[in-house]
């Protein structure tokens, strides 16, 4: 943007903010009109590529690994399942284990309240 502190007819001369072209002083809103004249020029910046399915997937798995490892406290956050229960069979053990997010919830039939109790109950 082109203000008149860069303009040529701007001088800095009869005490300060002076321009030739409108014949007077530049107060606050005292713009030529060589303002509105010239382009601004922008800065081409490097936008953050948007990631796909995939890389969403892969992120929040890794987040779950890294609350499975780091974050203690009960009841925990992330539970690391390695079985998964067949009806005929039982427990089998899972080809492919998986990091399963364990939400704490806030509703009526939800069991933190009886966490809650448990903790703070005398031993």
């Amino acid at each position: 943007m082109l203000e008149c502190k860069n303009c040529p007819y701007y001088n800095y001369a009869l005490g300060g903010q002076w321009c030739d072209k409108v014949g007077g002083y530049v107060y606050r809103f005292g713009y030529c009109n060589d303002i509105y004249g010239v382009e601004i020029k922008h800065k081409n910046q490097c936008k953050q590529k948007r990631r796909n399915k995939r890389e969403r997937d892969q992120k929040h798995r890794n987040h779950l690994k890294f609350l499975a490892e780091n974050v203690t406290g009960y009841p925990s956050p992330v539970i690391y399942t390695d079985e998964i229960w067949i009806k005929a069979q039982g427990y089998v053990e899972n080809s492919k284990p998986y990091y399963k997010r364990l939400y704490r919830g806030r509703g009526r039939h939800s069991n933190s309240n009886y966490h809650k109790k448990m903790s703070n109950r005398k031993i």
